[in-house]
């Protein structure tokens, strides 16, 4: 009974570290999403000034 509450504690704790990982994989990928975004605005303006001095 001791060992069986040890491993279902240990378990509740194993599930929980897991979903705070998940959380912050998450997190890492919407910020990766929007520097993805910001660096594709960046471009964009950057051809459009390009395309400009070439006039």
């Amino acid at each position: 009974m001791y060992v069986e509450r040890l491993v279902d504690e240990r378990l509740k704790q194993l599930g929980e570290a897991e979903e705070m990982c998940s959380n912050y994989i998450n997190q890492l990928n919407e910020r990766i999403e929007k520097e993805k975004n910001r660096l594709t605005e960046i471009k964009n303006e950057k051809e459009k000034l390009e395309f400009f001095l070439k006039k």
